[in-house]
């Protein structure tokens, strides 16, 4: 008896098929072959789509997009940098030196008892003053020191009366002034200077003029920390960076041939530095 190998049983029935694999092999090449050779049927034609997708479009107004899609608005302005400069501009006040300065104050009492005016017996000269004053700049860094003139004004009645006409007793004048402020937003500053008038007058029979000097001091209060926000728009409208009530004590004296002035008067008022 003979014994046959595996391997060799294996290869005997690979032999066998041949003829089978073969012939399948030829039926799907001819398979094929019909597929490629045959007719291709014409792709459906879309030329009934796309007019019909035209007229839709022609229908649509110019400058619309659609009913769901908004045209592109432009983007709006940011606000934010806008508001920021405008509130760092009205901030400004507290950082600017003023180069200009004005003030008006009023004296119930300008002259005391020991002053000498004929006609004037048992009258009361009231004061009306107004002043300019330069400032400059590059030394305000150790106070401000401020140099200008002045008009007076010297009212006077009896009493309580109505106060006669202003131009009977005047003055012009020029003052020197020095302000102890030294920060930023500095509330209560002390100041004090000196001042030269020639007052002139024209009474009943008198007329001439009084040379009259002397020192002042006092004190004035900053507004702008009581109220920011209307001294922001003041500095924006009209570039007033700082706003004051002022309380002065003057003391002054002089005379003529006719009369003796002396004066040790309260004074109070406003002033504006810009």
């Amino acid at each position: 008896m003979i014994r046959r190998r595996p391997q060799s049983l294996i290869l005997l029935a690979l032999i066998a098929a041949l003829p089978a694999l073969s012939s399948f092999a030829l039926a799907a090449n001819e398979e094929d072959a019909d597929i490629l050779t045959a007719p291709m049927e014409p792709l459906p034609s879309i030329e009934g789509e796309t007019s019909n997708l035209s007229e839709e479009l022609s229908e649509v107004p110019v400058g619309e997009v659609g009913p769901e899609i908004a045209a592109p608005q432009p983007a709006p302005a940011s606000t934010q940098r806008t508001e920021t400069t405008f509130e760092a501009t009205r901030r400004g006040y507290q950082y600017v030196r003023p180069e200009w300065a004005t003030a008006w104050t009023f004296s119930g009492n300008a002259f005391t008892n020991a002053s000498t005016v004929p006609t004037l017996e048992n009258h009361l000269i009231r004061s009306f003053r107004v002043q300019i004053e330069y400032q400059p700049t590059f030394v305000q860094s150790i106070g401000v020191i401020g140099i200008g003139p002045s008009l007076s004004l010297y009212p006077y009645s009896k009493s309580n009366d109505i106060l006669l006409p202003v131009y009977r007793i005047w003055s012009l004048g020029t003052q020197f002034r020095y302000q102890a402020k030294f920060f930023r937003e500095q509330i209560v500053v002390p100041f004090a200077g000196f001042a030269f008038e020639q007052v002139i007058y024209h009474l009943t029979d008198l007329s001439g003029r009084v040379p009259l000097s002397g020192a002042f001091f006092g004190l004035m209060l900053l507004l702008n920390p009581f109220e920011p926000d209307a001294a922001g728009e003041a500095y924006v409208a009209s570039g007033i960076s700082r706003s004051y009530l002022v309380a002065e004590l003057r003391s002054a004296s002089g005379q003529d041939a006719n009369v003796t002035l002396a004066s040790s008067s309260l004074s109070l008022g406003f002033r504006v530095e810009f």
